[in-house]
């Protein structure tokens, strides 16, 4: 399974810490499909075992008990035994181990900037709307742009890459959605993209018919504020309102990328009553979801499941960190290749545990313009170069998204919005550089008669 095909739902899932409970099983309610054929009722717990050790013999069962491989279920079969080997995955290459990369870092600075609080970001998201961006920019503000977004790729092979992501997203989204494939639930997956402009600004016709191509991105020639949160209240099925309170008068564009994730369970979670451990100790008493689960998760710090949507294309995962390590440190050592073999290390196991997992909702809001600059994303805030966009001096001022996501015994629905303001740029003239990184000293002066007030000397910090 793809990488990108599992982060927005890996990315809640890192954050809602989930918990397992013992490994006697819980008769998950009747549904229209039932993914794993072997999701029968296990022995009960031997007395005197604990719940930890029930849970880690579940997920380390030796070889000569419990048969282990890769998950490689294709999305028009109910069973996992049965299931026919679905087609090879495409070679990863520098887009893909970009893409892990800004992912990955993404998130690590979205949780560092909201510590101790619940958060919800889409790295695609993100992606979408700078790579609208990115197709405008020229010369070195282009050059870092894809350095973030995708590790060095070239224009070309990153639009293909996206216009195959978009696409394929598409074409699942319309298969799925109002069907009962195979007796599943109705699956949607929708990314939508445009670019607002005032009525004054001469967009490049091979700008527009570029992003048009490898986007689908639609070509609004307005920046009334009420027309574009209809925009995205729309293509979130309402999840997001208010995308943008109100546009500064120097703003010229918008380009604003959606991402929208409706999905049942391929088996349905069944609700029981039960407590949660809050991050400051705190004990909660919550409604916890529960089925025993085959697709199992061993990191070196974690310990996690994988759970498939109705289209099996698409899944969950929950990480639950170490005794001892919390969430956020289980994210601060989050690279690419982590993120990636934590996402794909899922193991088919002939035992299955039973998982038992909080229901949840979360609402999201970030500023990403300083997470963006500090990743390496400089020039496009300030001395940028969009004359592919257009022939006037533009730069971006902001990028903000907003996201949703709720979780509960039938599926999830998520959404999240990225928005970009393109602001008239200034031209650039030459400056020194003066960075007070030594020590300095100081004064306060009374500017009518010329004396200080203070001096002052300033060793260290």
């Amino acid at each position: 399974m793809k990488t990108t095909k599992a982060l927005a739902a890996f990315t809640a899932a890192v954050m809602a810490v989930c918990s397992f409970a013992s490994c006697g099983k819980v008769e998950p309610e009747n549904t229209a499909a039932n993914v794993n054929e072997s999701s029968t009722v296990t022995e009960q717990q031997p007395e005197g075992e604990s719940e930890t050790d029930a849970v880690s013999e579940a997920v380390t069962s030796s070889e000569d008990d419990a048969y282990s491989e890769t998950v490689t279920v294709s999305s028009d079969t109910s069973s996992s035994e049965g299931a026919e080997e679905a087609e090879a995955p495409e070679e990863r290459g520098e887009f893909e181990h970009g893409a892990d990369d800004f992912a990955a870092e993404l998130f690590k600075r979205a949780v560092a900037e909201k510590s101790g609080e619940n958060i919800v970001v889409s790295p695609e998201s993100v992606m979408f709307c700078m790579g609208l961006a990115a197709n405008g920019a020229a010369g070195t503000t282009r050059d870092e742009m894809l350095d973030v977004l995708a590790g060095g790729t070239d224009l070309e092979t990153f639009n293909e890459k996206m216009k195959k992501w978009h696409k394929r997203q598409a074409d699942e989204g319309e298969e799925v959605q109002g069907e009962n494939r195979n007796g599943l639930q109705p699956f949607k997956i929708l990314n939508a993209n445009s670019i607002w402009a005032a009525k004054e600004m001469a967009l490049s016709d091979s700008y527009l018919q570029r992003i048009k191509d490898c986007f689908d991105a639609e070509n609004h020639r307005s920046l009334e504020v009420n027309e574009m949160n209809e925009w995205v209240r729309e293509k979130t099925d309402g999840m997001i309102d208010k995308a943008i309170k109100n546009l500064p008068p120097d703003i010229m564009s918008v380009l604003i990328n959606t991402v929208t994730f409706d999905a049942q369970w391929a088996e349905h979670f069944v609700e029981s009553d039960g407590s949660f451990t809050a991050a400051d100790g705190t004990v909660q008493q919550v409604t916890m979801l529960q089925n025993s689960e085959n697709q199992i998760i061993n990191g070196d710090d974690c310990k996690g499941f994988m759970k498939y949507y109705s289209d099996t294309n698409y899944a969950f995962v929950g990480l639950l960190p170490d005794e001892g390590t919390s969430a956020e440190e289980l994210v601060q050592t989050l690279d690419g290749e982590k993120l990636h073999s934590l996402i794909s290390g899922a193991e088919y196991r002939h035992d299955p545990c039973d998982v038992s997992i909080p229901a949840f909702s979360v609402d999201a809001e970030f500023k990403m313009s300083g997470m963006l600059m500090d990743m390496g994303i400089k020039k496009a805030f300030g001395d940028a170069d969009f004359s592919e966009m257009a022939d006037v001096s533009l730069a971006i001022s902001e990028v903000l998204q907003k996201a949703h996501l709720e979780i509960d015994k039938n599926g999830t629905k998520a959404a999240a919005v990225t928005t970009a303001f393109m602001a008239m740029g200034i031209e650039p003239v030459p400056v020194e550089n003066l960075t007070f990184d030594r020590p300095f000293v100081y004064a306060i002066v009374d500017l009518e008669n010329g004396l200080p007030i203070f001096l002052g000397v300033e060793n260290k910090i």
